[in-house]
């Protein structure tokens, strides 16, 4: 299983990204000891979001480092998940096949975000994004925790498959000044005994999202 981390907070992004405790970086990491990377992005009204993953490479001819940036940098996606449906798998019919029919060789997570890509393209507005990718969403079948951060709309997109079997966690934080939304794969020992309050993101709904204008 690949990790996540995300923090969305009201500062800068440098402030932002050192207010990820170490402790709960190195749990994520462990997930994923192929490749870990750090994005780092402020948006227009200085909300500032910290995207951490790592990779546990499971699919493709070679590793693929996360976050994943889209060519032209609008999309940046960490996924942990599988699609279970792809090119020659003898169950697929015109009927049941997912509208992800993805070759085996390649990796999930990228060939995900060029059909995300396509969407978001062809999309208007905020709201219009998350109707779309929640119809993407539900046409996959297999197991999946993501964040996907787009930087024109300035939206933020996080959730879990229907039968939440990838795990992601958030915490919200209100304090004078600094208000704070945090994501997870999984909290460390030492964030919990700090007294911070994570609760499992409700896969009842396949998206949310975080308007950070």
């Amino acid at each position: 299983m690949c990790g996540i981390v995300c923090l969305i907070r009201n500062c800068s992004a440098e402030e932002a990204d050192d207010s990820i405790p170490d402790s709960l970086r190195q749990t994520c990491d462990r997930r994923g000891p192929d490749a870990q990377a750090t994005f780092r992005y402020t948006s227009s009204s200085s909300t500032a979001v910290s995207l951490h993953a790592s990779v546990l490479s499971l699919r493709g001819k070679e590793v693929t480092p996360q976050p994943i940036r889209s060519p032209d940098g609008r999309l940046v996606l960490a996924w942990n998940g599988q699609i279970f449906r792809h090119e020659g798998d003898e169950n697929n019919d015109e009927e049941n096949r997912s509208s992800l029919f993805l070759d085996a060789a390649k990796n999930d997570g990228e060939e995900l975000l060029k059909v995300l890509e396509r969407v978001l393209q062809t999309s208007e507005s905020g709201e219009d994004v998350g109707l779309t990718l929640a119809g993407v969403l539900k046409a996959i079948e297999g197991p999946y925790a993501f964040v996907l951060l787009d930087t024109e709309t300035q939206y933020l997109y996080f959730g879990r498959d229907p039968l939440g079997r990838r795990s992601l966690l958030m915490r919200r934080s209100v304090e004078t000044g600094d208000e704070s939304l945090m994501l997870c794969s999984v909290a460390d020992q030492g964030t919990i005994a700090a007294g911070s309050s994570f609760v499992e993101v409700d896969c009842s709904r396949s998206i949310w999202c975080v308007d950070l204008n």
